[in-house]
């Protein structure tokens, strides 16, 4: 993932490493130990302050960027966690709750703010609007289903995916939504 000034990138790894570099040269500037089997997502705060990644290992944290220090383990599950994703205020992190539910807390205290509960066996991929009042879930049932956020309310299922992950973007200046699974788009 990019910061938000496109200074910084942001990875994570087999090793369940998590590392920062400076884009323009390629150096590294952090490295350290993230989760316990291989990390797979990763996201930053709009202000460069936090990131936000998961793992195989069911974990989410939140991270303080500058130090490298875990702030709060946002959610322990069993299995593979892939996307996180902060709004673009940077007030809200969103991740993976438990069953398909998807979670808000609070940056960067990482109380829980809201559970957004479906039906979903799972939660894959999530991206919110440009805007933050809504939030795309891709599902592997090849659904997506998109929040209010402030209301915590489901506002609509977006079909026409076949059964598998669903990834998602944004338009960055714009409230068009992309979806993609497998070989569909």
């Amino acid at each position: 993932a990019l910061s938000s000034d496109g200074t910084r990138a942001a990875t994570t790894g087999w090793t369940g490493f998590v590392r920062i570099v400076e884009v323009a040269s390629g150096r590294e500037l952090a490295h350290w130990s993230g989760h316990g089997s291989s990390g797979v997502g990763v996201d930053w705060s709009s202000d460069g302050r936090f990131l936000a990644t998961t793992g195989n290992d069911g974990r989410i944290v939140l991270w303080d960027a500058a130090t490298q220090k875990e702030l709060k383990v946002l959610a322990d599950h069993e299995g593979q966690v892939l996307s996180v994703a902060f709004a673009p205020d940077g007030k809200l992190v969103a991740g993976a709750g438990a069953g398909g539910d998807v979670c808000l807390w609070s940056v960067p205290d990482g109380a829980l703010v809201a559970t957004l509960a479906d039906t979903g066996k799972r939660v894959d991929y999530l991206a919110y609007s440009p805007d933050g009042t809504r939030l795309a879930a891709g599902h592997p049932d090849g659904q997506v289903r998109l929040w209010d956020v402030a209301a915590a309310r489901l506002v609509a299922r977006l079909e026409g995916h076949k059964p598998g992950q669903v990834a998602l973007a944004f338009h960055p200046r714009a409230a068009e939504l992309v979806s993609a699974s497998g070989s569909d788009v």
